[in-house]
């Protein structure tokens, strides 16, 4: 019984590195480099950052802190090790497919093939082998022969260089992590709240890290504004940021969302807005001494010669007591200030006082007079140098994937024998990807030789 004898260029599906014995080495190397690995960590990626999606981000950064932990990125790390071993296992598989195809099988081989066909032709063996290579060139297809007892093997193939799409696409994923990885080492992502007029320095926004103080510039923000919907809804907003660096103005620009502010590597974003509330008054002690006083909505002053302290805990632009702590409406008809007293840390009196009424409070008076309302700008920073990294993989990946649906290997074996002054063309074919049109190509190709009856 003749042995199948399979062709030493592989198809795709036979790049898949096989149990080379035993031994802790193979045993871990055969592990990372199983499919059924790599494919089990895809889905309990896909499903644990589904999960990602509904939790609630870090409300000073915006980002999902949830794909920071440990046990993500460890995940994360199987898998990369998972591409990288398999890229390494069928890599010398890749250089083999390459190699012109190879004439050493059998007639069995051919007839076993699930496109096989067997043309008699009136025409000599050096005739029928002319016509089958001038028909697998034509349909471009690289040819090989040899001569054997009277009888011709031809090994033909093309679209060899499409086995090596899922090579690249799993190289590119590893080059997209290795961009994350130093993103989020040498990087950082923060967060500032900036007020109109305000100029604040690198070095006050909240998670900076990697940069050198001696690299800090300032950022004033000349000027905030929205731009509503005719529901009343946001549209956009948008900022208007100076770069002064080294007592120089040098780069002004208008971010909106989804168009930053870039300076030496690091990105400003408009991410969101608020309003904050100044607010002034006096506090007469009873001694009779009045005191200026200067806070916003939020913030903590201290009673002059008291021991006490002041917060205000929110500003009310129109004070009804029927509506309790909120405001009837969003106009300032009757302003208000909702006022805490804190001796040390403990707080001992709560209440609302209205604007420009004295109110009796720690053995004083106290009388809120001013206030004003001044928009600031939620500004995301971030510098992350490993994104050109990841712009190179995420194309590395696009070649790939196109590598591998635009051009797909199709191999062809035929051998050629005399009888009886005919020649007999054993023709057999494969493919892994668009078998219908293959299936079209090989019967031309057949055609073709059998038109020579």
């Amino acid at each position: 019984m003749a042995k199948k004898k399979q062709n030493a260029e592989p198809m795709e599906e036979e790049l898949i590195p096989k149990d080379e014995g035993g031994g802790i080495v193979n045993a871990i190397w055969r592990f990372f480099s199983s499919m059924k690995l790599g494919i089990f960590l895809l889905i309990i990626i896909a499903v644990v950052s589904i999960v990602g999606t509904l939790m609630e981000p870090d409300p000073n950064t915006g980002e999902y802190m949830y794909y920071r932990t440990v046990w993500f990125r460890f995940l994360l790390f199987m898998l990369t090790m998972n591409l990288f071993i398999c890229s390494v296992a069928r890599f010398k598989g890749l250089l083999k497919a390459m190699e012109p195809p190879k004439t050493d099988f059998n007639e069995g081989f051919v007839k076993k093939l699930k496109y096989a066909a067997t043309a008699k032709i009136k025409s000599t063996v050096s005739g029928a082998e002319n016509t089958l290579e001038s028909a697998l060139k034509g349909h471009g297809y690289r040819v090989n022969s040899k001569r054997v007892d009277e009888k011709v093997f031809i090994a033909a193939d093309k679209g060899r260089f499409g086995v090596w799409g899922s090579f690249i696409s799993h190289i590119a994923f590893i080059v997209i992590v290795i961009g994350a990885i130093i993103g989020n080492l040498y990087g950082f992502n923060g967060f500032i709240n900036a007020l109109e007029g305000e100029t604040f320095n690198l070095g006050d926004v909240q998670g900076i890290k990697n940069v050198d103080p001696s690299d800090y510039f300032d950022v004033r923000v000349d000027d905030f504004r929205v731009e509503m919907r005719p529901n009343g809804m946001p549209k956009d907003y948008f900022s208007d940021l100076t770069v002064i660096d080294d007592g120089d103005e040098v780069l002004k620009k208008t971010i909106e969302v989804n168009d930053p502010l870039k300076y030496k590597g690091i990105v400003f974003y408009q991410s969101s807005y608020g309003q904050v509330t100044d607010i002034s008054g006096t506090f007469k002690t009873k001694s009779g001494e009045t005191q200026e006083i200067s806070t916003y909505e939020g913030g903590v002053v201290a009673l002059p010669g008291t021991g006490f302290s002041l917060k205000v805990a929110k500003f009310i632009p129109d004070y009804d007591p029927q509506y309790g702590t909120e405001s009837k409406s969003p106009n300032p008809n009757n302003p208000a200030v909702v006022y805490a007293i804190f001796q040390g840390q403990q707080s001992v009196a709560m209440d609302v006082a209205k604007l420009n009424t004295p109110v009796e409070v720690a053995g004083g008076t106290l009388e809120f007079t001013k206030y004003a309302v001044r928009e600031y700008t939620g500004l995301q920073v971030k510098k992350d140098p490993g994104v050109p990294v990841v712009w190179l993989g995420c194309g590395l990946l696009v070649f790939g994937v196109t590598l591998s649906f635009v051009i797909q290997q199709r191999k062809i074996w035929a051998v050629i024998s005399d009888e009886a002054g005919k020649a007999i063309v054993d023709i057999g074919g494969m493919t892994l990807k668009n078998k219908l049109a293959f299936e079209r190509e090989f019967n031309r190709i057949v055609g073709t030789v059998k038109e020579n009856k």
